[in-house]
């Protein structure tokens, strides 16, 4: 609660002169800082991004191989993949010595940069197999059926199995979340539960993997397209990649591809993601967030119309005004939208996806300020 009304409060520019300044490129003294005693989101960014910086990030190893038993799973996930692309040897005890908690090993020793002699790829494959951990034994089962039937998830056009993407995303959320959000992807999976919405058109479809029951969430705009297809039945279908949120990956615009259904969908005209060349708000973000200089550079002082789902609305102390928050996977306000006319917001419901035209102001704690917004379309 007191995190929430903080954000509040500096989406209404009452605090900012009183937060710490950031640049807009950070140094490897201020991610380790932010990673030992930063704000929960700071501390989730800099285990996953200390690593990119390369092997001469070798002074971070220590408060890496602590953050490997963070109370955080996001920070204990992002801790090995930045030890992996150091590639200090300093980290394999301390690897070995929590690969059976906390963090997926399964993945780190798949996919980690750190070299591992035959008998400590013995004790680390010992220690995943005897471990108790579901997620972990979930993982190493996934592999051994993938193996036996040559299946590849290692591209969107090559992803087929619900269950694979599902646990791409369980693996490595802010990997995943950068290659499939905002992406169609064409999968089959086994329908699971399905839930009418309020509207009585729309339904969300579960498809469940291992004791979890909707790790995925199909969103699909004409329930009717679901018309005989029964519960636990195979299906293949073509959705877009909305978040990893909850534990969950959220889809929508989902229509069937094959199985029961399949003529029906192509009866309904798809909604187009990208229109006229009008990029996504998440895709600005994240060019923020990869290159603060050149994206500040290319974007601020522009006036730009994007698409994007909405987040918590704040009304402003002069009751005419709000600020929107969009999100981008597991930042709440990536985004801060600044509306002078707070009525034309009415009707746009939380999570609804929304076009509008702002003005870039810029890039500061982590956020893309904007200003002078409007409402182009819901």
């Amino acid at each position: 609660m007191f995190r929430k009304s903080i954000f509040s409060v500096v989406a209404a520019g009452v605090l900012i002169c009183c937060l710490p300044a950031m640049g807009a490129s950070q140094t490897l003294d201020s991610l380790i800082r932010q990673l030992q005693s930063g704000r929960l989101p700071e501390k989730e960014a800099a285990a996953w991004k200390i690593g990119d910086l390369g092997k001469s990030s070798s002074s971070a190893v220590p408060a890496l191989i602590s953050a490997l038993k963070d109370d955080n799973e996001i920070v204990r996930r992002g801790a090995p993949k930045s030890l992996g692309q150091i590639g200090d040897r300093q980290a394999v005890p301390a690897w070995l010595g929590a690969a059976g908690v906390g963090f997926n090993a399964s993945w780190a020793l798949k996919n980690g940069g750190l070299s591992f002699t035959p008998s400590e790829v013995q004790s680390l494959s010992k220690i995943l197999r005897e471990s108790k951990d579901p997620y972990i034994q979930m993982n190493l089962a996934a592999q051994e059926v993938e193996r036996s039937q040559g299946n590849s998830v290692s591209a969107p056009s090559e992803l087929l199995s619900a269950n694979a993407l599902y646990r791409e995303f369980q693996n490595n959320p802010v990997d995943a979340s950068a290659k499939y959000v905002d992406q169609a992807v064409v999968l089959h999976g086994r329908r699971g539960k399905m839930v009418l919405m309020s509207d009585g058109v729309s339904a969300a479809v579960h498809i469940a993997d291992g004791d979890r029951p909707n790790a995925l969430v199909l969103s699909f705009p004409d329930r009717k397209q679901l018309k005989g297809l029964d519960r636990d039945a195979v299906f293949r279908f073509k959705c877009t990649v909305t978040k990893y949120e909850f534990g969950s990956v959220w889809m929508n615009d989902c229509s069937i591809e094959a199985g029961p259904g399949a003529a029906a969908s192509k009866q309904i005209a798809e909604r187009p993601t990208v229109v006229g060349g009008l990029l996504s708000a998440n895709a600005l973000y994240r060019a923020f967030e990869s290159n603060a200089d050149d994206a500040s550079a290319k974007y601020v002082g522009q006036t730009m119309t994007l698409e994007g789902l909405r987040g918590d609305v704040i009304r402003m102390s002069d009751g005419v005004s709000a600020a929107v928050h969009i999100s981008d996977r597991f930042k709440s306000d990536a985004l801060i939208l600044s509306f002078p006319d707070r009525t034309q917001l009415a009707g746009i419901e939380n999570g609804a996806r929304f076009r509008f035209r702002c003005t870039i102001k810029k890039f500061e704690y982590l956020i893309v300020w904007m200003d002078n917004c409007s409402i182009v379309s819901r």
